[in-house]
């Protein structure tokens, strides 16, 4: 019964010493960076919204001839399936897009970049310090466990001292 009563094993791996928390890390910077910053015009104007779209007129097939209705009142061949006949209406064509490239200001293009950075960069941060949340919060459940543990074990050796002083 050695295993019972024993003393418990000390873990061979110590276990990894959280990093300190930095209140800094949650805060947002108190000034923007306006040159990153792109207005809902630039925006739109890097988009190419502003500029009507243009077809060409070779590419566009003419118009059908419109079709002759058809004889929706004659009965299916099949009198047990009562579903209704529907016509066959043309479809459209889908038009083609433009033969020109597209242009966006080499500026434009840049700050679009920077912004793709500053977010991975963002994004980066915060994986780390939800990394660091995780571990501060399973750090914290073992702390709190252990304090239980000793809280009790005080409260033990109290009550057994107070029935040593108070038995005679």
């Amino acid at each position: 019964m050695s295993w019972l009563f024993g003393k418990k094993k000390v873990p061979k791996v110590p276990l990894p010493v959280p990093r300190s928390f930095d209140e800094g890390a949650l805060r947002f910077p108190s000034r923007m960076n306006t040159d990153r910053t792109m207005g809902p015009e630039q925006l739109k104007e890097a988009a190419g919204l502003n500029e009507p779209l243009t077809f060409p007129e070779e590419d566009l097939p003419s118009m059908p001839e419109p079709m002759e209705p058809e004889h929706l009142d004659a009965k299916p061949t099949n009198p047990q399936l009562n579903l209704p006949v529907q016509p066959n209406f043309p479809r459209t064509p889908v038009f083609k897009s433009q033969k020109e490239p597209l242009f966006i200001q080499v500026e434009v293009y840049r700050s679009i970049l920077g912004a793709c950075d500053g977010l991975k960069h963002d994004l980066a941060e915060l994986s780390e310090t939800n990394k660091l949340l995780e571990g501060s919060e399973y750090n914290e459940d073992n702390r709190f466990t252990r304090l239980r543990k000793e809280i009790k074990g005080i409260h033990d050796r109290l009550l057994h001292m107070d029935k040593i002083l108070f038995k005679s």
